[in-house]
């Protein structure tokens, strides 16, 4: 059965109402404690008291920090190969992990989500392949031989189509090239929802996970949204989001 775009709205609405860390349920609020207690933010003291705020949990973790930082950027990362003639498969994946990591500043956000772990309690680190697609457009003369117009249909670079389209002005090629880079970065667990699952340790396991994020207007036109879907939406309030807030 095929669900309309209403029942798929009211399915995710259900459950990012229900999901752990919306808005002020307990874990956004445990969340939101740990970062005031980490930027020494206190409730004001009662008349009398001293207004003194230690920072034992910044220092702690920043002792932890320091212990890891120089473990982590020497442990050399490696595939074990089931078998001899898994051998050269391992350790051209080996390689090329390195490389995202050591290209995009894979140990930086190694370290965030260390941080984040031994403040909050769990560390999200993202990983994903981002699709970008050039377009670029180039006219010649009606009359160009058959010949170098087999070779202006060509494709010039990877992962790239050609077309081309022929009238009153002359010939028309459209290039597009579509380009694919690998995105690594830390999450914020507050930006984090995810079902209640009870004993559930595994991302994989879990029936509902999602990353929430806040995007402007124009950026939502950019991504193909209408201008006046846009325009109809609510403005996004954040007081409501305790531990963004608590990080901010």
């Amino acid at each position: 059965m095929r669900l309309t775009e209403a029942e798929v709205s009211a399915i995710l609405t259900r459950e990012i109402n229900a999901a752990q860390g919306y808005d002020s349920d307990v874990l956004a609020n445990k969340r939101a404690k740990a970062l005031d207690y980490f930027y020494g933010k206190m409730a004001e003291p009662a008349e009398g008291n001293s207004a003194i705020v230690s920072t034992d949990v910044a220092d702690a973790v920043h002792g932890l920090l320091a212990q890891l930082q120089p473990i982590l950027k020497s442990t050399l990362i490696e595939f074990k190969p089931n078998g001899e003639q898994d051998e050269p498969q391992s350790q051209a994946e080996g390689e090329f992990v390195r490389d995202v990591l050591q290209t995009n500043d894979g140990y930086k956000v190694i370290f965030e989500a260390i941080h984040d772990a031994l403040l909050i309690g769990n560390g999200w680190i993202s990983v994903d392949v981002e699709e970008s697609t050039e377009v670029k457009s180039e006219l010649f003369p009606s009359d160009i031989p058959d010949e170098a117009l087999y070779v202006i249909a060509q494709p010039t670079a990877q992962d790239q189509t050609v077309e081309i389209t022929s009238s009153s002005k002359g010939i028309k090629v459209e290039r597009k090239t579509t380009k694919k880079a690998i995105v690594i970065e830390s999450i914020p667990p507050e930006d984090m929802l995810f079902s209640e699952g009870r004993g559930q340790s595994s991302i994989d396991k879990q029936r509902f996970v999602a990353q929430r994020k806040l995007y402007t207007k124009s950026a939502l036109i950019e991504m193909g949204h209408s201008p006046e879907l846009v325009d109809s939406l609510q403005d996004a309030d954040v007081q409501y989001w305790s531990a963004v807030n608590a990080r901010q």
